[in-house]
């Protein structure tokens, strides 16, 4: 799924939230660091960014909520 990588980061989500496996929350830190890492930065904008944007943020605040609680650890 490299066009969803949102949809990648919540599948992660939900096998760290189901099953506490410490090897899937160390994949979904590297694809967390991968992924959101270039959005250390605003992106430009420009029209018909919104749709786009709701794709790339899927799974963000579910992934954050695992990292901060650390959930796994």
């Amino acid at each position: 799924m490299i066009g969803q990588t949102g949809v990648t980061i919540m599948a992660l989500v939900n096998s760290v939230s189901l099953t506490g496996d410490p090897e899937h929350l160390r994949i979904l830190r590297k694809a967390w660091d991968a992924r959101y890492g270039r959005l250390r930065e605003a992106p430009p904008t420009r029209p018909g960014l919104g749709k786009t944007y709701s794709t790339i943020m899927y799974g963000a605040p579910e992934a954050m909520n695992l990292f901060v609680n650390e959930v796994g650890e």
